[in-house]
C-alpha cells in the first residue's frame, strides 16, 4: 500500500516561513498579521505574509498622518488637539519610522522575488514591535481624551 505523502497546511507553511526569517513566536505573528487568512493557494507565501504585515503598518501610519495633518473632518480636528507640542513631535518620529518600514516594502515589491519579501519581513516586524508600546499609549490617550466633556472643535463651523 503507497502512503500519500501529506501536504504542508498553510499554518505549516507559515511557521515555516516565520521561523526561516528568525522568528520564534510564530502563533502570536500569526494572528496579530492575520497571516492565517492567506488563499493557500498562493504562489508566494512571503510575499502575502509581506503585505500583511504592511497593511497593519500602514493603518496606524494612516492615523499618525491624520494627527499630523488633520482633514476637515472633525475627528482628526479635534484628536489634534490632544497633544502637546512634543507628543507632536514623538508623533512625527513614529510617523516617519512606519512610512520607512512602508517604503521598504515598496522596495521589496519592485524586486518581487521571495528573498526580498524575507528582507521585509525580517526588517518590518521587529521595527512594528518596537512601537508597538509607544502606539498602545496614543491610542490610549485618544480613547481617554474622548471621554472627556469638553466642546468639539469645528462643531458647527461651516454651514455652507
Amino acid at each position: 500500500m503507497d502512503k500519500e505523502k501529506k501536504l504542508p497546511t498553510l499554518k505549516e507553511d507559515l511557521e515555516k516561513e516565520l521561523l526561516a526569517c528568525g522568528f520564534e513566536q510564530t502563533k502570536s505573528l500569526m494572528e496579530e498579521f492575520e497571516l492565517l487568512t492567506i488563499n493557500e493557494e498562493t504562489p508566494s507565501i512571503a510575499r502575502e505574509m509581506a503585505k500583511k504585515v504592511k497593511d497593519r503598518v500602514a493603518g496606524f501610519a494612516q492615523l499618525l498622518e491624520e494627527l499630523l495633518q488633520p482633514d476637515s473632518g472633525l475627528a482628526a480636528m479635534n484628536e489634534c488637539s490632544f497633544f502637546t507640542e512634543a507628543e507632536i513631535e514623538q508623533v512625527a518620529k513614529s510617523y516617519r519610522e512606519l512610512m520607512s518600514v512602508l517604503r521598504q516594502f515598496t522596495m521589496a515589491d519592485i524586486e518581487a522575488n521571495e528573498e526580498a519579501y524575507r528582507r521585509f519581513l525580517k526588517s518590518a516586524i521587529p521595527r512594528w514591535e518596537a512601537k508597538k508600546d509607544w502606539l498602545r499609549t496614543i491610542i490610549s490617550k485618544l480613547h481617554s481624551d474622548w471621554k472627556k466633556e469638553q466642546p468639539l472643535q469645528g462643531e458647527r463651523g461651516y454651514f455652507g
